[in-house]
């Protein structure tokens, strides 16, 4: 593996689950020397990369940079996020967009509404389940059948379970049926009380895979019209597919 590889790789450790790094985690990871592994993390150190914790490592704040470039220069992002801000007011609710980021599927971004404050277990920058939650579903639905069968087989090496079904050929035909009414749901099964509905964006090639997340409560979920809410989603993406195109046209 070539130096800027593992350089990579080491970034590539953290998790949310995993914020810390030592030495030895470093050199079981890249299966190197220990006099390696600390010229990898003087590197990171000397660009930011990281920052020294007590006797381990952390992400520096090279990353915090860059996560505010991404936030407010992101196209996709920057486009939307005032039609998604006035939808998740008016209508009360936790807005998501996830995008397939090469074998993984994670939250880039998160509007909550100003009225309430429903906690979620998925913000800006989780790693999401792939075969669980709306989001997911209304992606992987959307993938072509190589790709689809790539993540589903991947999942379940990994151990996922799913409520579309507990095999492949189960969980193929719960995505085909998402595919076919072109929206996912789910209750309880990232949030103990929260559900949710998702539509895949049909942005162009440009842009990677995404779908939108609308996100209630179980109780409010009771009382709430699917179909309308449906049809919020469908509006939106059509906002932000308008609001691309004109991006590209100045562009």
């Amino acid at each position: 593996m070539a130096a800027d590889s593992k350089l990579l790789t080491i970034l590539d450790l953290f998790a949310h689950d995993n914020s810390t790094l030592s030495i030895d985690d470093i050199v079981q990871a890249l299966d190197c020397s220990v006099p390696q592994a600390y010229r990898y993390v003087k590197t990171l150190l000397d660009f930011d990369y990281l920052a020294k914790f007590n006797a381990h490592y952390i992400l520096g704040p090279k990353i915090v940079q860059l996560d505010a470039i991404i936030r407010f220069h992101d196209p996709l992002i920057q486009l939307c996020s005032r039609s998604l801000e006035l939808i998740s007011n008016e209508y009360d609710m936790d807005l998501v967009l996830m995008s397939q980021v090469g074998k993984k599927i994670i939250s880039v971004y998160h509007q909550k509404p100003a009225n309430h404050d429903n906690p979620i277990a998925f913000g800006r920058g989780t790693n999401m389940p792939l075969l669980r939650g709306a989001g997911s579903k209304a992606l992987l639905a959307q993938l072509k059948t190589k790709e689809q069968n790539q993540f589903i087989k991947l999942a379940l090496e990994h151990g996922e379970t799913s409520p579309l079904g507990n095999d492949f050929d189960a969980i193929k035909h719960g995505l085909k049926t998402i595919k076919q009414q072109g929206y996912a749901m789910s209750h309880a099964e990232l949030d103990p009380h929260n559900a949710a509905i998702a539509i895949p964006l049909q942005l162009n090639e440009h842009y990677l895979p995404t779908a939108l997340t609308a996100i209630f409560s179980l109780q409010r979920m009771k009382t709430i019209d699917t179909a309308l809410i449906i049809r919020i989603l469908q509006q939106s993406q059509a906002q932000i597919l308008q609001q691309l195109a004109e991006h590209e046209t100045l562009a």
